[in-house]
């Protein structure tokens, strides 16, 4: 069975999988590391200065990312988000799904189902 499943994106309920802070600002910095291998972290991390990439978001990213907390659906946010900045959700449809499909493809972001975790194709 293929490992990814396709399913409606405005009706998940993404949760952040990352570390990140908040700037004074209000906006989100993610903090991602530069490598996933165990050997590499074991080994290679400890040498170095810098061991995370550091990802600003802007005030787009930083909401969308603080409603990512399996509460809340795609659509949802799609609407509050409408809302708070006084735009139509239709006009943040695609920036949103965009959005929210490159955070799971990279693993920021996880959607469970009860028996594992999908990813976007």
């Amino acid at each position: 069975m293929d490992k990814r499943q396709r399913f409606n994106l405005f009706a998940v309920r993404p949760i952040r999988n990352l570390s990140w802070t908040t700037e004074a600002d209000g906006k989100i910095v993610l903090i991602v590391p530069k490598f996933k291998s165990r050997f590499l972290v074991r080994w290679l991390v400890p040498l170095l200065a810098r061991p995370n990439f550091h990802v600003k978001l802007d005030g787009y990213g930083s909401y969308v990312w603080e409603q990512c907390d399996g509460n809340s659906t795609v659509e949802e946010i799609v609407s509050s988000m409408a809302g708070s900045f006084r735009e139509s959700p239709d006009s943040l449809d695609g920036r949103v799904a965009a959005f929210v499909q490159r955070l799971i493809r990279d693993e920021f972001l996880i959607v469970g189902n009860g028996a594992g975790t999908n990813t976007v194709s």
